[in-house]
C-alpha cells in the first residue's frame, strides 16, 4: 500500500503543484451561470464544460456561457431544470438527470429527447447516470436500477425492493459496471446472468451509523476505491476481497468526508 500515494488536495485560491502557481476564475450567475448551486459537472469530447444547477443546465465554451431550461410549451426542451446527474455516451449524447426522470441532449439536432417506455418508466428522482462501452446507459433512483439499450431501445428495470437502493454508479476500465448502495456493499453486474454480485463495504456498526457509500474509482491494480460520506476511504481488492480503510479519521480523530476522487497516475489519487 506504500507505493500507492493518496494526495487530498484542499483548493483555496491557488496552490503550487511542481514548482508552478495554479490560480482558478471563479463564476457565478453574475458571470452566466445559471445558478452558484452546481449540482453536477462534464466536460464532453468537444471541449464543452456542462453544469447543472438548480436552476438549469449551463454549458460553457471558455468564453460565454449557453443556459438550457425547460419550457412547458416546447416538447423538446429540458425536462426539468433542476439537475441531479450528468454524462455523455459514445455518440456524444448528453444525459441528464433530474427530478422527474431522464432526458438526453443531442448536439446535432439541438435538442433534448426523453426515453420511450411505455413500462417501465423513469419518472423518479435521478441520482445518477452513466453510459457503459455496450451501449447502455445506466440509471440510478431511489426505486432502483435501470439499463436502456440505445440500439433496441429496451429499458431492463432492477427495483430496489428486488435488488438494492443504488447511490452512484462507476464503470471501470475494463468496462465493469460497479454500484454503490445503500446497505453498504458494492454491487458487480454479471451480464451472463442478468443479475449483481454484492461485497461488502461497510461494517454493521458503520450502517447502523448512517455512514453512507458514494463513489467508486477504479486505481488500477490498487483495486477499487470507494469514498464514503462519514468515513473517509476504503480500498477494495475484487481479486482478493480484501478492505482497507483510509483515512478514516483525521488528527483529531473526527470523521472525514471525501466526496470525489481522482486517478492522477498509477501511483497517485
Amino acid at each position: 500500500m506504500r507505493l500507492l500515494l493518496i494526495s487530498l488536495i484542499v483548493l483555496l485560491f491557488s496552490f503550487t503543484a511542481n514548482g508552478r502557481p495554479y490560480y482558478f476564475r471563479h463564476y457565478r450567475n453574475d458571470s452566466g451561470l445559471s445558478n452558484n448551486t452546481v449540482m453536477a459537472c462534464l466536460q464532453d469530447r468537444r471541449g464543452f464544460m456542462w453544469f447543472g444547477t438548480k436552476e438549469g443546465l449551463t454549458r460553457f465554451d471558455g468564453f460565454q456561457f449557453k443556459t438550457f431550461l425547460h419550457t412547458s410549451s416546447v416538447s423538446n426542451s429540458l425536462l426539468n431544470n433542476f439537475i441531479t446527474a450528468l454524462d455523455e455516451d459514445d455518440d456524444g449524447w448528453i444525459w441528464v438527470g433530474t427530478p422527474e426522470g431522464i432526458c438526453y441532449y443531442m448536439p446535432d439536432n439541438d435538442c433534448f429527447c426523453t426515453i420511450k417506455s411505455e413500462s417501465p418508466i423513469i419518472a423518479e428522482l435521478v441520482l445518477d447516470v452513466k453510459a457503459d462501452n455496450n451501449n447502455n446507459i445506466w440509471i440510478a433512483t431511489f426505486a432502483g436500477t435501470y439499463k436502456y439499450n440505445k440500439e433496441s431501445k429496451r429499458l431492463d428495470s432492477y427495483p430496489a425492493g428486488e435488488y438494492f437502493k443504488p447511490q452512484r454508479i462507476s464503470v471501470s476500465n475494463a468496462g465493469d459496471i460497479w454500484l454503490s448502495a445503500t446497505d453498504g456493499k458494492i454491487y458487480k453486474y454479471d451480464a451472463r446472468i442478468d443479475n449483481f454480485t454484492g461485497h461488502k463495504i461497510l461494517t454493521e456498526e458503520e450502517i447502523s451509523a448512517s455512514v453512507r457509500l458514494l463513489n467508486i474509482l477504479d486505481a488500477d491494480r490498487y483495486g477499487l476505491i470507494v469514498t464514503t460520506d462519514l468515513a473517509g476511504l476504503r480500498r477494495f481488492e475484487p481479486n482478493t476481497g480484501r478492505i482497507t480503510g483510509l483515512f478514516e479519521k483525521d488528527q483529531i480523530w473526527n470523521n472525514i468526508l471525501i466526496r470525489t476522487t481522482s486517478l492522477i497516475n498509477e501511483k497517485e489519487i
